[in-house]
């Protein structure tokens, strides 16, 4: 099958939480990505996460809208492509 893949770098900034979100465990994170390679954009968005309790036990969910080039190539009306990421651990 078809596919692309690229690199983009993130920033990422923690905003200060209320004390109900604190105590539950919420974060919300806005997000600034710039995509390189094939395909060529910027992007803006935002994460929600939980942490729980349990150790190493939490979820995210991250929105964003991107604005720029996506370089691929089509097969038979067929479009692919592929975003392959890692996530680093934060300290």
């Amino acid at each position: 099958m078809p596919s692309i893949a690229g690199t983009f770098d993130v920033t990422i900034t923690a905003e200060t939480s209320s004390d109900t979100a604190a105590q539950s465990g919420l974060g919300r994170l806005p997000l600034a990505k710039r995509y390189h390679d094939v395909l060529d954009a910027s992007a803006q968005g935002e994460m929600l996460s939980v942490r729980a309790a349990v150790a190493g036990s939490a979820g995210y969910v991250a929105l964003e809208r991107a604005e720029g080039s996506l370089t691929i190539r089509i097969e038979d009306g067929k479009h692919y492509y592929a975003f392959t990421y890692d996530i680093a651990e934060t300290p």
